[in-house]
Parts: C-alpha cells; sequence; structure tokens
C-alpha cells in the first residue's frame, strides 16, 4: 500500500499539468463547467447570462429619491456640467466668459449656443437655428448638463410666446429630466417694446409656477433687486448699453453663478426635479381640487365656480375619457388618440378635446415624467391655462362678485359647451353645492403639488 501510495504521489507531481488538462477537457465538454475570466457582463444576452450559471450584481448607483441630489452634485442637479441656451444676450455672457465662470462654480463642462436674433421658434442670423432646432442638435450635450440656463424672449419673433416657452421647455426636460432649468427674464428697457416685454415677463413667471423651473432675473441684476421685471421701465439706461437690449454683462453673469450654486435670489417655481413629493390636501378629488384653488389666491365662490363646471365635465376624475368615445369604465391614463377633426374624445378634469390643447398636457406630463391623468398635473396644467392663454378668462374670475358669475364665465369663456343655456343652471346648482360643503376651508396648495 505504502509502494502505491507513493507511485500515485509521484505520478501527480510529475505529470500535473496533463491531469489538470484532462480534467479541464472532461468538464467543459461534459459537465458544462466553464473557466472564469473576466467578463463585461452588461454585453451578455440574458441566455447568455443563464448559461453561465451565476450571479451578477449591477453596482450601477440607484437614481436619487425624488427630493434628494446624488452625492456630490452642485445645486440639486444632477452632475457638474451646465449648457446656455440663448440669443444675442447669450452670446454677450460668452464673450464676458460665462462658460469659465460657471465651470468654477459647478465644475464640469459649460457649453454656450447662441444666435444674435434667436427665438424660441425663430432662427438667428448668425448659427441659423432656432432654439427647439439649436437643442435638437445639441441633445447628447444637454442630456449629460445638471444645469440649464436659457436666455430667451427678447426678441419679439416668437407670439404665442407662452405656447413656444411650454415647447421648448418640454423638449429640454425630455433630453435632461433630472437636470435643474432655469430661465432668464427680460431685462432691456427699449421705450416702444417695453411693454411687450413686460407682458412676456408675466408669462415667464406664471410658467416658473407652474413648470417647476426657476427665474433669473436679469432685470434686477441691472437695476436693482426692488425692481419690478412684470413692469418695465421704458427707457431705462442699461450701463454700457448704446440700445437699452445689450449689455451688463457682468451683472448677470454674477446673477446667474449665484443662482446655481443658491447664493442669489432667483425666483424659483417649484421643484426642478421631474416631480415633486407633496401631495395635493384633502380627503377625496373635489376637496384636493377646492383646497389646491384656494391656495392659488381664489376666492371660495370663485373656486366654486370653476368645480361646478369641472363636476359637469368630468366629475372630478382626471382620467375621464368622453363617454360617447369611449368604453366602460371611461377610464385612462393617458390621452387618447384624436378621433375626429374636432379632437374628440375629451379628456380628463375639464375634458379638454382641441388637438392642442391636449397635446400641450401630454407635453408637461413627458416633462414631469408623469401621466397624463394625474390629478396634480391636471391642476397645474389648468392653472397654467387659466394664467396664460385664456389669461381674460383669469381676469374676469378674479373679478367676479358671486357664484353665479364665476360659475358663467368659466363656462361661457374656458368650457364652452354646446348647450350653454342648458348647463347654465346645472353647473351654477353643483357649484352652489360645492360652495356650502368647502365654503369653509382656508385652503392649501399652490404651485407644483404633484402627487408622486
Amino acid at each position: 500500500m505504502v509502494v502505491k501510495y507513493k507511485f500515485v504521489v509521484n505520478f501527480i507531481k510529475n505529470h500535473y499539468f496533463l491531469l489538470f488538462l484532462s480534467f479541464f477537457i472532461v468538464g467543459t465538454l461534459f459537465l458544462n463547467i466553464r473557466p472564469v475570466f473576466a467578463i463585461d457582463y452588461k454585453n451578455l444576452t440574458d441566455t447568455e447570462k443563464r448559461d453561465l450559471g451565476i450571479y451578477f450584481v449591477d453596482d450601477t448607483p440607484p437614481p436619487a429619491a425624488c427630493g434628494t441630489s446624488p452625492s456630490g452634485a452642485n445645486s440639486g442637479a444632477i452632475g457638474p456640467n451646465s449648457y446656455v441656451l440663448g440669443d444675442s444676450i447669450s452670446a454677450g455672457l460668452h464673450n464676458d466668459g460665462i462658460e469659465v465662470k460657471l465651470q468654477a462654480a459647478l465644475g464640469g463642462t459649460s457649453t454656450v449656443n447662441h444666435d444674435s436674433g434667436r427665438s424660441i421658434t425663430q432662427p438667428g442670423t448668425e448659427v441659423k437655428q432656432s432654439a427647439i432646432n439649436a437643442a435638437d442638435s445639441d441633445k447628447l450635450i444637454i442630456g449629460k448638463a445638471g444645469t440649464i440656463i436659457v436666455v430667451l424672449g427678447t426678441n419679439p419673433t416668437d407670439d404665442p410666446f407662452s405656447e413656444n416657452l411650454d415647447l421648448l421647455y418640454a423638449k429640454l426636460k425630455g433630453y435632461a429630466p433630472s437636470a435643474k432649468i432655469y430661465w432668464v427674464d427680460i431685462g432691456a428697457t427699449r421705450a416702444n417694446t417695453a411693454a411687450v416685454w413686460s407682458a412676456r415677463n408675466k408669462i415667464i413667471y406664471d410658467a416658473a409656477k407652474t413648470l417647476g423651473f426657476t427665474v433669473i432675473s436679469r432685470y434686477k441684476a441691472i437695476f436693482g433687486q426692488d425692481k419690478d421685471p412684470l413692469n418695465i421701465q421704458p427707457g431705462l439706461a442699461i450701463p454700457g448699453s448704446s440700445d437699452n437690449v445689450h449689455g451688463a454683462y457682468p451683472q448677470l453673469s454674477k446673477a446667474i453663478v449665484d443662482s446655481v450654486t443658491n447664493n442669489g435670489s432667483s425666483v424659483s417655481g417649484g421643484s426642478a426635479n421631474s416631480c415633486s413629493c407633496s401631495a395635493l390636501a384633502g380627503a377625496d378629488n373635489a376637496e384636493k381640487i377646492y383646497n389646491y384653488l384656494i391656495g392659488k389666491g381664489l376666492k371660495p365662490f370663485q373656486a366654486a365656480g370653476l368645480m361646478g363646471n369641472m363636476e359637469a365635465e368630468a366629475h372630478f376624475e382626471p382620467r375621464l375619457v368622453e363617454y360617447a368615445f369611449s368604453s366602460p369604465p371611461h377610464l385612462s391614463d393617458t390621452v387618447p388618440p384624436d378621433q375626429n377633426s374636432k379632437g374628440q374624445p375629451g379628456y380628463g378634469l375639464i375634458q379638454w378635446t382641441s388637438p392642442g390643447r391636449k397635446q400641450g398636457l401630454r407635453d408637461i406630463a413627458t416633462a414631469k415624467g408623469l401621466s397624463t391623468g394625474n390629478l396634480g398635473l391636471q391642476m397645474d396644467y389648468l392653472w397654467q391655462e387659466l394664467t396664460t392663454k385664456y389669461k381674460t378668462v383669469y381676469d374676469n374670475l378674479i373679478a367676479s362678485s358671486d357664484v353665479e358669475s364665476a360659475t358663467y364665465i368659466i363656462l361661457h369663456d374656458y368650457e364652452t359647451p354646446s348647450d350653454i343655456p342648458g348647463q347654465r343652471p346645472i353647473r351654477t346648482g353643483f357649484a352652489k353645492t360645492i360652495l356650502a360643503k368647502f365654503g369653509s376651508n382656508s385652503g392649501s396648495g399652490g404651485f407644483g403639488v404633484i402627487s408622486c
């Protein structure tokens, strides 16, 4: 036995390589034992992964929770890169070295895409791209940016400005869903255009509240924090400017850097994340909607007048699809496709029907990363419509003095059903019931109250 044992030991010592090779071949052919090499598992198919018979651990960091920022990020942004999109004002910022200043403040790279005479939808005179087209061309750069700064609105070739603003915002958020977006207001003071620019600033500030971006005030950076950009003083001299449109770029550069590093006094419209984590307050949809509207500043009877119409349209169900064009339960989390030239079926809280209005709802839902059937999203979209495209309706609603007139204003000028005389008493009755039920609520809400 001793002799046999020594023979075996000596054989293994002298022939270990042949033995290893034999086991390797047998295992590979018959036992499916795989050699272990360094494998880039991300390039393997699911079948190949299963064949390997081992577990894989993906060490990619999970996305940040709503309301938090990834480690090391600046100002709530997902990364240090910054991107500026604008007109000749951006060209002035470029000449002032805004890229270097942003890199010093945030780290990463900084890109400025500027073109004199550019607007959101109209090309400029040099690059000859509109802002929409420039964003498409730069989508890979935008997708890597944690901070996006828009400097547009001064050039008057962009009506309807509110719709084009919504369009550009949705596109930018589509390319960079978690980036923080800033919009620079208009600081030009040329006398014959000051009123137009004041109105556009109103649109910018209102959109900030509904969409969730942050406004950086060029007007205040130049003329002082006590100045009102919604009431531009015609002819106010911009330092170093010959046309009261351009100039004062060092002041604007400072305001931008201060804002993106949270050292400034920019005006925020809410979180720039894809959703806001504040829930609408209330026991049911009706109470949530009422509290939202009171939080926006409506009087109880004005909120009730608006809601009386909403009850008639959709019974406060944001997913409701027009009955005549859908099957039970008539609910959808997405806007249904149009079935005729009118845009039917209607959809949502107020049964939006026209193709343009429904597309606007889709765009904002995409930008915020929510379904179009989200209650908070639809309330934000409704409020955006009232305070921009339907500003006259909003002004008349604010000026109304009782529940009957508030209901009729929304019925006649905002909802516009086919049978207004027949609907008027029905909707007024709904409004009075709502007022009696919720009239004592102090309300809560305000902008950005999206339910995640």
